[in-house]
């Protein structure tokens, strides 16, 4: 404090005294007028926290919703249909197929095989 109390009152004496360029003085004068202003009111000019500041700032991990992922339950057990063994490997072999490749993949007898289990596992349901 004792520093800016001789800067003012040397540039305070400037100013009276003329012997340098007044517009400096009073720049000095007035900058040091606004300190004051700005200590004794506690004036904020500016935010506590900054935007730029915010950019760093660790942001919530985001979070993804997921359904819960059940098990497939079927309606009906399908060996208590009376479907034969060999058929039902024969099917689950062809949508494996279908799942990697396509549907498009299946050759023709594939495809007439899985329509003739899908009508044999309807009646049976029925």
């Amino acid at each position: 404090w004792l520093m800016a109390i001789l800067f003012v009152g040397f540039d305070a004496f400037n100013l009276i005294s003329g012997k340098q360029g007044s517009v400096a003085v009073e720049v000095h004068l007035s900058g040091a007028l606004f300190a004051y202003l700005y200590h004794a009111f506690r004036w904020k000019l500016l935010p506590r926290k900054m935007p730029s500041m915010q950019l760093f700032k660790r942001k919530p991990k985001l979070k993804l919703y997921q359904e819960e992922v059940h098990a497939y339950a079927p309606k009906y057990e399908v060996k208590e249909m009376g479907i034969p063994e060999d058929m039902l490997i024969r099917v689950d072999q062809i949508l494996e197929k279908i799942s990697l490749s396509g549907k498009d993949s299946l050759s023709e007898e594939e495809n007439l095989f899985l329509f003739k289990a899908s009508e044999t596992i309807k009646r049976k349901k029925s």
